[in-house]
Order: C-alpha cells, then sequence, then structure tokens
C-alpha cells in the first residue's frame, strides 16, 4: 500500500515580511502579517486577500474564523490589548452601502 503524497502550498499576503494563518472555515484562510512597522489581521479566500485592521487600534490580528465571523484582538493606544469580533459584509450589503453613499453625495451636491 501506498502512502497518500501531502499537498503543501505557500501563502503569503503580498508584500508582507511575515504571514501567518491561524484558522480555516469553508473556502475563507484568516491569520495575521506583519509589515515593517505592525501586524494587520487579514483574510484569503484563495484568490483575494483582505487586510484587517481594527479602527483606531494597532496589531490587528486574527485568530479564528467560523463562517463570516471572525475572532481576534488588538492594541489601543496605551498598549492595552482587546478582543474583536468581526462580522465580514455580505457583498450585497457592501452594494447597497456603496449605492447609499453615492445617493447621499448626489443629494448634498444639488442641495
Amino acid at each position: 500500500m501506498r502512502a497518500a503524497r501531502a499537498n503543501w502550498v505557500t501563502i503569503d499576503y503580498p508584500g508582507a515580511r511575515r504571514t501567518n494563518p491561524s484558522d480555516i472555515s469553508g473556502g475563507k484562510i484568516v491569520g495575521s502579517y506583519a509589515d515593517a512597522f505592525n501586524w494587520y489581521g487579514c483574510v484569503y479566500d484563495g484568490t483575494t486577500w483582505t487586510r484587517l485592521d481594527f479602527p483606531g487600534g494597532s496589531d490587528t490580528t486574527a485568530y479564528a474564523i467560523d463562517g463570516d465571523n471572525i475572532t481576534g484582538a488588538y492594541t489601543d493606544d496605551s498598549g492595552k490589548s482587546h478582543g474583536f469580533i468581526y462580522t465580514i459584509p455580505e457583498p450585497g450589503t457592501i452594494m447597497l452601502l456603496g449605492l447609499g453613499g453615492l445617493g447621499l453625495a448626489r443629494r448634498r451636491r444639488g442641495a
């Protein structure tokens, strides 16, 4: 009987000096990557990378994913670490928000 061959795939966030995947759910992988200055969370769907950067925080890391919910941590300005839960928006929701923003911008220009 022949043993099955392992299939290794390297994944690196484009331009990062270090990439650390930490969890997978369905076709999405979450983890963190580092540039020259900070750590950022990231989601990879096999084609597209999405950066996760907690607003107003630094050193965002993503630890786990379940469906569209991601858990992780970030550091605030005082150096304290906090956890977070982030829900990946549905593509339709993103488009609706964009269309709503366009309508608002149009309304303001016309006023």
